[in-house]
């Protein structure tokens, strides 16, 4: 059960990360 914890939490930081990252190129791609 721990192992899922630190996945999931895993998965989320990477969810995360990835969705900051695709918001700059947005950004950079607008102005």
């Amino acid at each position: 059960m721990e192992y899922m914890g630190s996945f999931l939490r895993k998965a989320a930081t990477t969810n995360l990360f990835n969705s900051i990252k695709k918001r700059k190129v947005q950004n950079r791609a607008m102005s």
